[in-house]
């Protein structure tokens, strides 16, 4: 299930995922479309709020400008 993170050994999340703002096209896929609770857009800003992010990258996968990364 996407919504449970990838863990390691000692069950703590292994990476997290960033925008890219100079990538972001802002075309609006990750909060219009898929809707990831941790995926937010503040000022005309689109962000990723570490503490819910799970680190499932689906949301790297369905961007299409590729501007999501994952960051250990």
């Amino acid at each position: 299930c996407a919504l449970i993170a990838k863990r390691g050994k000692e069950d703590a999340i292994v990476r997290k995922e960033v925008i890219d703002k100079e990538v972001c096209t802002d075309c609006g896929t990750c909060t219009s479309k898929f809707q990831c609770p941790a995926i937010s857009k503040v000022d005309e800003i689109r962000s990723i709020d570490q503490t819910l992010c799970s680190g499932c990258a689906v949301c790297e996968q369905v961007c299409p400008s590729k501007a999501i990364k994952g960051e250990k």
